[in-house]
């Protein structure tokens, strides 16, 4: 009877063990559990490459902070590159051409990491956009030549070249030239300057300074105006360019047809110029917004 009764109590003993067993097991499985979910991958992660705003090509990354993250580890092609504190991060390196494939980690209290985030891949193009774009050349009056251009996002600067020899340099995009000799024939390129070199002259535009409207080809109206202004054309317009006093584009629009419709209401008054350009013409001629 006293044999049956050790046998039982190491059998309960035993059993009971195994439950403590059990629900220590289960416990620590649930706290890690618990640990795992709370340091999840951080998530939005994004990677741009920005060309603007520092001296070289940047990959940008940022991603949703994590509530229980002490810090970010950032791995690139697979290995840690950087630890960070924050949830954004700037590389500011990489060659043109080859592709970057980068993930963030979060990583929580007793050094535990998560998964990862979202691989991200991009690549930093050949900034060859050191070129001039849209290019025009108008006669303000007859003592003045406009010449305006599309800016160029890469441009510290551009040289502008009369009848092939310099001229000057500017920074913005539009230059008015003064000193010039009435009736004679003008021919302008223009040279973007960017930080990793010098484009190509861009093809010459040329203009005659001559006072003399030529309207007989298209009419605007009403001149002056307030609120819209109508141009007509006998053929077919290519492009509109309007100018304000100091030369700058203030309006474009291409393949306009042979009639086009302009809201001014929201214009400053002033004197514009405004030229047409069709397949075998340019011509322009002064509005008045009152």
């Amino acid at each position: 009877m006293k044999r049956r009764l050790i046998i039982y109590g190491w059998a309960a003993f035993l059993f009971a063990s195994s439950l403590s067993i059990v629900h220590a097991e289960s416990f620590t499985q649930q706290l890690l559990t618990a640990q795992t979910s709370s340091c999840h991958a951080p998530e939005n992660f994004s990677v741009v490459v920005d060309y603007d705003n520092y001296d070289y090509p940047a990959f940008v990354l940022s991603w949703d902070s994590v509530e229980s993250a002490v810090f970010y580890n950032i791995y690139l092609d697979g290995s840690i590159v950087q630890i960070e504190t924050e949830n954004t991060f700037s590389v500011l390196y990489g060659a043109v051409g080859v592709n970057y494939c980068f993930a963030v980690t979060a990583v929580c209290g007793d050094n535990l990491e998560s998964d990862f985030s979202e691989v991200i891949c991009e690549t930093i193009s050949d900034i060859d956009e050191c070129a001039t774009t849209e290019f025009v050349v108008v006669a303000l009056n007859d003592a003045q030549v406009n010449i305006a251009w599309e800016p160029v996002s890469t441009a510290v600067g551009y040289n502008i070249y009369r009848n092939d020899d310099f001229l000057t340099f500017v920074t913005d995009n539009y230059y008015v030239d003064t000193v010039i000799q009435y009736e004679e024939m003008l021919c302008y390129s223009i040279q973007t300057i960017c930080q990793q070199g010098l484009s190509e002259l861009s093809p010459e535009e040329c203009e005659e300074v001559d006072i003399e409207e030529h309207a007989s080809s298209f009419s605007i109206y009403p001149n002056p105006t307030h609120q819209y202004l109508t141009v007509q054309s006998k053929t077919e317009m290519e492009a509109i360019y309007i100018f304000n006093s100091i030369g700058q584009i203030i309006y474009r629009d291409h393949h306009c047809g042979t009639l086009f419709t302009i809201p001014v209401s929201d214009w400053k008054k002033g004197l514009f110029i405004v030229q047409i350009i069709s397949k075998d013409s340019r011509t322009t001629q002064k509005v008045i917004i009152q």
